[in-house]
């Protein structure tokens, strides 16, 4: 599944930022993972124009995801707004707290499970991702990520792929 990785990056360090996405994507390579992290605007807030590019990426990252995967190790602005947008786009949310974290009414209301540890998260996931593979086949889900191309496509340029159209 497309995971995108969701958690604090403002005001942390590299390793707080950094380092459970990394281990997400080493511990788990069965998924194709979308970091918003690839692209570290951290000390560059303040640029004019900056706000639109990060915001807007990261929109973007979500929609091309199926899954958001969360982690809420400390309440971050950005990963709220993140988790609403995933969940008016209908993406699967999937939080990892802690045992005895104090969870906001919105993160409960919007999450579609919250678990303890990334190793449940994972278990919740990959479940996911048997769902969805019996679900459809191959070539269904071709024609939802052709779908999901031409969306992203009129999104980003304003016309579908097609140039000759």
């Amino acid at each position: 599944m497309r995971v995108y990785l969701c958690g604090p990056i403002n005001g942390c360090t590299d390793t707080e930022a950094k380092d459970w996405r990394e281990a997400a994507k080493k511990d788990h390579p069965e998924h194709t993972y979308i970091d918003p992290m690839r692209n570290d605007y951290r000390g560059r807030e303040n640029e004019p124009g900056i706000d639109a590019l990060i915001v807007e990426a990261d929109k973007q990252d979500i929609i091309d995801s199926e899954v958001v995967l969360v982690n809420y190790d400390k309440p971050s602005v950005g990963t709220s707004m993140e988790v609403l947008f995933a969940w008016e786009q209908a993406r699967d949310i999937v939080v990892v707290a802690k045992e005895g974290t104090i969870i906001s009414p919105w993160l409960k209301y919007h999450a579609d499970t919250i678990v303890p540890t990334f190793a449940r998260a994972f278990a919740y996931i990959n479940e996911l991702s048997k769902e969805e593979s019996a679900i459809l086949d191959p070539f269904e889900r071709l024609d939802i990520l052709f779908d999901e191309m031409d969306k992203s496509w009129e999104r980003i340029f304003g016309r579908g792929r097609k140039f000759d159209s």
